[in-house]
């Protein structure tokens, strides 16, 4: 009889802790770890999340990159072609009428001439003061003994020679006026390429 007493009591206590201490803590266990996989389901959808935005952004930076990269190389090429064009332009005519000018500048008749001319205007408008004519060290020497002829006596200021290195033609400087006349390769090629440039444009680039 007391064995069974104490069986029930047994009992009695074990179900006790079953139904409040067990049950409850293994109740308390699966809903802990229900909220660990819901948890874990969030932090992997908000990571999910901001890693898409993040992938998104970097796509729409790089694209906004291209874009203007691709806009700045284009506006490059736009303001390229033109200068690419004027060099080939100022190349071609510096090798078919630079050199050509330049030769014809510097016989010694056409400068005679030029000088002849700039004396009659000089007398005919009555101008004061000196002529200073920018030379290269060759002109100048072959020029030297023809600037002693009579033409010269009617400059009421005289006319000087003046070396400059690199010269084709000559520059004229009328002192008292602040004038200059600069009859160069360089100059005469820059006029007739005002008139030859729209013929080579139409040749190349048309």
């Amino acid at each position: 009889m007391d064995e069974q007493i104490a069986s029930d009591k047994i009992r009695k206590i074990s179900d006790h802790i079953k139904a409040n201490v067990l049950d409850p803590a293994e109740k308390e266990k699966e809903r802990l770890i229900e909220e660990g996989k819901e948890e874990r389901a969030r932090i992997i959808t908000e990571a999910e999340e901001e890693s898409r935005k993040i992938i998104e952004q970097a796509e729409n930076h790089a694209k906004q990159l291209n874009a203007s990269l691709e806009s700045a190389l284009r506006l490059s090429a736009q303001q390229a072609i033109p200068a690419l064009k004027l060099s080939i332009e100022t190349e071609i005519l510096k090798d078919t009428i630079q050199d050509p000018v330049g030769e014809v500048l510097d016989k010694q008749e056409l400068l005679k001439d030029i000088i002849r001319q700039i004396v009659a205007k000089y007398v005919e408008n009555d101008f004061s003061g000196g002529v200073e004519m920018l030379l290269s060290a060759e002109n100048r020497e072959k020029l030297s003994d023809y600037m002693h002829s009579e033409i010269f006596e009617k400059l009421k200021g005289g006319i000087s020679l003046t070396e400059e290195s690199g010269i084709s033609g000559c520059k004229v400087i009328f002192k008292d006026r602040r004038i200059m006349i600069e009859l160069s390769d360089e100059s005469v090629t820059e006029l007739l390429a005002g008139y030859l440039r729209p013929e080579i444009r139409t040749y190349l680039f048309k």
